[in-house]
């Protein structure tokens, strides 16, 4: 008997499942009988995919005919989704699965549809009026999980409806393919992207570093690159260079290795890191793609860490129409490297052997308890951070393959460490000559082309000679510094060659290439000012005719020296304009031109780069004596014959800045780039001084920080260009002694241990105990689905570590009326923002207090005033962890007897605690974080809740009720605060750092007395010899 009852429960729990996640697609009664077909209905998946990508959201159509003469209309219809055991309808065996199996259904703000109140994860109407399509998005389920049948029934009538037959089921696999797809966009594109960190003890609770100083994300370092090229991601062992990354942050090394791929390469991506307190803060930079590299990867170390990073690998821009992505945001979650076996954020080093492949840490792996993102009970996880990228522009090109060829490995960061003038990588297919402007070089594709004649153009003093100089120093550059060895030919025809300039500009550069040599320990050549100086062969000239008799006898000497890879005239426009008016315009024009050819010609067969000078004139329109505008001098008719036509000014009269305005070059668009022109040669507007020494580790035992900077040579110019290049680095570093001694592991290592540290019930005991649970926090949504949380901490902080098997913070999904459309925020295209940020905690432990969220504008800066005024930033609300700020006696005596705790922190609080042995209040400075509620923000509520206590207690008075956490007393106090402490010590062993002093309050202001002095510390900046 025992028996059927067992069979029939399970019958019943059978059915009773079957009916929740498998609902039957049949309409509501009355109805007659399905109808065979699909009558023209079908579903549609947005862009026909052939396969799903675990987790990617997809819009979803049911639809019918547009062939009928009449649209088709419905009213009602049931969506939902079963796993396939095949791909193909007539053998596929259909079966119920939870969401994680077949994804699962969302929906869109047009109150078309709702889902279904008595089955999961399935749409229904939202009403009965006719409909002649509806459109819901479908979440793809997690990897390996087969194929998944998207099935329909739609009704028309009773009579009339339809259900699972032909296009009404939809099944879709896994896209398990992993075919190098190639891009057939023939465009370029300029992307930019936003880097936000998210991880915070509020986002991320369990275990999070104790070092709260440490926390960081390290430069971002990435490059674009083509489709079978890929250095971090699932199953890759990590080189040297990525261990320095994951491991210490560092991306020295790691950039050395991608630039030795450079072929395979586009650009290469650097983003300054976010260190604490900035880490849930935002870096940037940009980047572009084209046809043969189109994908993205990028990553970035989150520490303290063993060797965990965030970022993407392998993330194609290009669309399958041949056009670039327009905006992608997403989210990032941890990986572990490989290279080192640590288990939590603090765990000492213990390198791997051999190395691991890099894997994706979940919830459930590594399935250890002590890592902190560990969750048996659940496989979602809150992301670290998130990478917004946006493209800026498109540049048109044409798909010729030459073009692609000629590419250089770009570098857009804003933590460049070296200068344009010798530090840029090797070209692929040609030779180019640096101009020493960095801008200008990114803008003309690393610089001067050889084989091309360049043309500058400017009025009187506007840099055209200073250039050429500079251009006849930097031809001759060695090749181990990338440049190409040469010799320069300059022909002078109005006497603008000036030797001390020259010397000048040689010993400048040569000092910049000295340091290189001894930065990459290098033995430098001879004398290299020496060698600047013969370098170039100088040619005089008066009239046109001795021009053409130069340029006649050039290919003679560039046959005999062939090292000679520049040819400068300055100016040619010079001995031109000097032609007799009566020798006529035409012939002028022609000599004019076919100077150009033979220069050209020479161009070509010596693989030399041809650079002319020219004037600009004023040209005035004959109809309109008012309109008048710059033209170069010798007219326009010879641009045609130019390869690059690069135009010259200073941006304002009598000003140190020069503007170079691109206006035809092989590759680039159109742009203007600004640079200073001093003695010693162009100088940039962000060009920096070379970075300090690395300053010692900053602790003496463990895992600490060290640093390094530098600062903008011109501040001012820098600041009038928005320059955003990185002036400080930072890494992880470690002490010579490796770890303190007050770290014992065994205990943390020991989980049989740790694990006995909990009484029956499962709550913490021993070096296990934890406070009480606090208040459940109000819901994180004003309206819909949100979250409620709750959390407690360890009275020892051993426990952080030796207890990871104690729960301390608990979440909970609250809800709130649903959401209407005047609630719904509707994206603003113009002030793109960021998600919220998590509720910040309440600004008060007991009684009223607020908190606060925050988001991040995605647009450029210059919009923030208008997008305020369009959307909010932030939002505070009212909060209260506990309602009022009674205690009960026992309350107030356990608080009283916690021992003083300043928390880890390195803040400089003053609070006051109470001392149980001598019975009295005393101040302490208090951290900033953690700690114990022991730990008042005036005698006078220490004294309220503890002195009294004990008093009352000691005498044994009848008990108080409650007491209060605050000011009993009416009398008049004023406010009474200590002198001034002595300067501490310089903040830093050595360099540039900071020293303070401080004064506390012994006394708060009471009941309508003088208010304590707003500023309790002074610092100011100090300097330590190194």
């Amino acid at each position: 008997m025992s028996l059927v009852k067992v069979l029939s429960t399970i019958c019943v729990l059978s059915l009773f499942v079957e009916s929740i996640f498998c609902c039957s697609r049949v309409p509501q009664a009355p109805h007659g009988r399905k109808t065979r077909g699909d009558n023209g209905y079908r579903i549609v998946i947005g862009d026909e995919p052939s396969g799903y990508e675990p987790g990617k959201i997809y819009n979803l159509f049911l639809l019918g005919s547009r062939t009928h003469g009449n649209i088709q209309q419905f009213t009602h219809f049931t969506l939902n989704a079963q796993a396939a055991s095949t791909s193909t309808k007539e053998t596929a065996v259909y079966r119920m699965a939870s969401p994680k199996k077949v994804g699962r259904f969302q929906l869109f703000s047009d109150a078309l549809s709702k889902f279904n109140e008595d089955c999961v994860n399935t749409v229904s109407e939202a009403d009965d009026l006719p409909k002649t399509e509806v459109q819901v998005m479908w979440v793809a389920p997690a990897a390996g999980s087969g194929c998944v049948a998207i099935r329909a029934m739609v009704y028309e009538e009773s009579k009339k409806w339809y259900a699972d037959d032909d296009k009404l089921t939809k099944i879709i696999c896994e896209n398990t393919e992993k075919k190098a797809a190639a891009c057939c966009a023939c465009d370029e594109a300029k992307y930019s992207f936003v880097f936000e960190g998210i991880w915070s003890n509020e986002t991320h609770p369990r275990d999070y570093p104790f070092a709260v100083w440490l926390t960081h994300f390290s430069d971002v370092i990435g490059v674009t690159h083509d489709t079978n090229f890929s250095f971090w991601g699932e199953n890759h062992i990590a080189t040297d260079g990525f261990r320095s990354l994951a491991e210490w942050g560092s991306v020295r090394a790691l950039e050395t290795e991608l630039r030795a791929k450079g072929p395979r390469l586009r650009t290469l991506i650097k983003a300054a890191g976010l260190w604490y307190p900035n880490v849930n803060q935002n870096t940037s930079s940009q980047f572009r793609v084209d046809r043969d590299h189109h994908k993205l990867s990028l990553v970035s170390m989150f520490g303290p860490s063993p060797d965990w990073v965030v970022g993407v690998s392998g993330l194609n821009l290009c669309e399958a129409d041949c056009t670039w992505k327009d905006k992608l945001d997403i989210d990032l979650y941890p990986w572990d490297s490989g290279t080192d076996n640590g288990i939590t954020y603090m765990s000492p080093n213990s390198e791997t052997q051999p190395r691991e492949r890099m894997y994706r840490i979940t919830t459930m792996y590594p399935e250890d308890p002590r890592q902190p993102f560990y969750n048996p009970n659940s496989d979602t996880m809150t992301p670290l951070a998130k990478l917004y990228i946006r493209r800026e522009k498109v540049f048109s090109r044409n798909c010729d393959d030459n073009f692609l060829m000629t590419q250089v490995l770009d570098v857009s960061e804003n933590t460049e460490e070296g200068e344009a003038r010798c530090e840029w990588q090797k070209e692929i297919s040609e030779k180019r000559i640096l101009t020493s402007c960095r801008e200008l070089d990114v803008a003309l594709s690393n610089g001067i082309p050889t084989g091309v004649v360049t043309e500058f153009c400017g009025p009187p003093g506007s840099g055209k000679t200073q250039i050429c100089l500079q251009l006849c120093v930097n031809v001759q550059l060695p090749s181990d510094l990338d440049g190409i060895d040469g010799e320069a030919v300059f022909i002078d025809t109005n006497s603008g060659y000036s030797p001390y300039r020259f010397q000048s500009i040689a010993k400048a550069q040569s000092s910049v290439c000295q340091n290189i040599y001894k930065k990459n320990n290098l033995t430098p050549p001879t004398p290299l000012v020496e060698k600047f100086m013969k370098g170039v062969r100088l040619y005089f000239v008066q009239d046109y005719v001795q021009l053409l008799a130069v340029i006649f006898h050039l290919p003679n000497v560039l046959t005999e020296n062939p090292r000679i890879r520049l040819i400068v005239v300055d100016s040619f426009s010079f001995l031109f304009r000097q032609m007799k008016y009566e020798e006529g315009d035409f012939i002028r024009t022609r000599l004019l031109c076919e100077t150009i050819t033979n220069l050209q010609k020479l161009a070509d067969q010596f693989g030399c780069a041809v650079v002319l000078t020219n004037e600009l004139t004023t040209r005035i329109n004959s109809s309109d004596d008012t309109n008048a505008f710059l033209v170069p001098s010798l007219g326009d008719s010879h641009i045609h014959q130019v390869g690059q036509l690069i135009t010259l000014a200073r941006e304002q009269v009598g000003s140190d800045i020069f503007c170079a305005n691109i206006d035809k070059t092989l590759h680039s668009p159109e742009i203007v780039v600004k640079f200073r022109i001093t003695e010693n040669g162009i100088q940039t507007q962000c060009e920096t001084t070379e970075f300090t020494q690395w300053t010692p580790c900053s602790v003496t035992c463990g895992k600490g920080i060290r640093m390094r900077s530098r600062e903008y040579k011109n501040a001012k110019l820098a600041a009038e260009s928005q320059c955003n290049r990185q002036l400080v680095n930072k890494e992880m570093c470690v002490a010579d002694v490796p770890e303190c001694e007050n770290q014992v592991d065994e205990p943390e290592e020991n989980l049989v241990q740790g694990a006995a540290n909990v009484d029956d019930a499962g709550e913490g005991i021993g070096v296990c105990k934890t406070t009480k649970w606090s208040e459940w926090s109000p819901c994180s949504a004003t309206c819909g689905i949100g979250i409620s949380m709750r959390t407690r901490t360890f009275i020892e902080h051993a426990g952080r570590k030796k207890c990871p098997h104690v729960t301390i913070v608990q979440k909970e999904k609250c809800m709130k009326p649903e959401c209407s459309f005047e609630q719904m925020e509707i994206p603003d295209e113009l002030c793109p923002v960021t998600s919220w940020s998590e509720w910040s905690p309440c600004s008060k432990t007991c009684g009223n207090g607020v908190r606060i969220r925050t988001r991040l504008l995605l647009a450029d800066s210059s919009m923030l005033e208008t997008c305020k005024t369009r959307l909010d930033l932030n939002q505070q609300e009212p909060c209260a962890n506990r309602p009022t700020c009674f205690f009960d006696p026992q309350e107030a005596r356990d608080i009283c007897a916690q021992t003083q705790d300043a928390g880890p922190c390195r803040g400089a609080y003053n609070r006051f605690s109470y001392d149980r042995q001598r019975k009295t209040c005393v101040p302490f400075v208090y951290g900033g974080c953690r700690g114990n509620q022991n730990n008042f923000l005036t005698s006078q509520e220490c004294r309220d809740l503890c002195v009294h206590n004990q008093a009352e207690t000691s005498t044994n008075q009848p008990e108080i009720p409650l007491l209060k956490r605050g000011n009993a007393s009416s009398d008049v106090v004023d406010c009474v605060v200590t002198e001034w402490t002595d300067w501490s010590p310089c903040s830093v062993p050595c360099g540039a750092g900071t020293t303070e002093k401080t004064r506390r309050i012994v006394t708060e202001a009471r009941n309508g007395g003088v208010a304590c002095p707003r500023r309790l510390s002074k610092r100011k900046r100090c300097f330590q010899q190194c």
